[in-house]
């Protein structure tokens, strides 16, 4: 059984890794986009503010 993949996009820096891992497991199931693409899809915007608390303990529990 293959594990369920959670991507943290609040923490990503865009390094790469997580897509480079992925395709190298075979998944290929992750797509590196421009930040002003993925704001105006998802309506999230990125900043460079840290998440507030809540936030970091709901992530961690997920």
């Amino acid at each position: 059984m293959i594990p369920q993949i959670r991507i943290r996009w609040h923490e990503c820096i865009g390094c790469q890794i997580c897509a480079r891992v992925c395709e190298g497991l075979a998944w290929n199931a992750i797509d590196m986009i421009p930040i002003e693409e993925f704001e105006a899809t998802y309506g999230v915007q990125i900043t460079n503010e840290k998440s507030p608390p809540e936030a970091a303990a709901e992530a961690s529990s997920a």
